[in-house]
């Protein structure tokens, strides 16, 4: 019997993971901005359990929403703020009502 010419690398289920996480964050990364994952309702209704275990398990996913969390909490600190604004107006009116 013939020896074939090459022989396939033997991959550890590790090495294996590590390979798919690296290409799902580089698609992510890739991805637009307008949200986390831009998928339309049939691109999602095609993709199997899987993928879309892999897509959130993954480095880049989890990058993302970090970076969703951060323009999050930039959007809120003004208006937090500003609560405190009108709340101190607020006790402000009620001890110069009580005068």
């Amino acid at each position: 019997m013939r020896q074939p010419d090459f022989k396939y690398p033997t991959v550890s289920l590790q090495q294996q993971s590590a390979l798919v996480d690296s290409w799902v964050s580089a698609a992510l990364s890739l991805s637009g901005s307008a949200g986390l994952v831009t998928l339309s309702y049939n691109e999602a209704l095609n993709m199997a359990l899987s993928d879309l275990s892999d897509i959130f398990d993954s480095q880049g996913f989890k990058q993302l929403q970090k970076a969703k969390e951060a323009e999050n909490q930039l959007l809120i600190a003004p208006l937090e703020r500003l609560n405190e604004v009108i709340r101190g107006l607020n006790n402000l009116g009620k001890a110069l009502s009580h005068r």
